[in-house]
């Protein structure tokens, strides 16, 4: 069940990301071994921080992020990349 919010998430993040005609940031799906303490993610439908605390190692599922092995690994993740805010502003 979460794989599909997943997906919804990815649409969610192309609405919002399109405020006044500017783009304030873009969004990229990756496997949960490229992210990486400090990466901002979609996590059911919301937007989070991932922290180190966040990632941890489980010897039988790899890696967990926020406790949730993401289908083992098969499910790619909602990566959100923010765009320089100098170019923003002078737009």
């Amino acid at each position: 069940m979460k794989y599909y919010k997943q997906l919804e998430a990815k649409d969610l993040a192309t609405a919002e990301s399109k405020k006044n005609n500017r783009e304030i940031y873009d969004y990229k799906l990756v496997y949960k071994e490229s992210i990486m303490p400090g990466d901002t993610i979609i996590w059911e439908n919301n937007t989070a921080t991932v922290s180190r605390k966040d990632l941890k190692k489980n010897s039988f599922t790899g890696l967990t992020i926020f406790g949730d092995s993401c289908m083992l690994g098969l499910r790619k993740i909602v990566k959100i990349i923010y765009k320089n805010w100098s170019k923003i502003n002078k737009q």
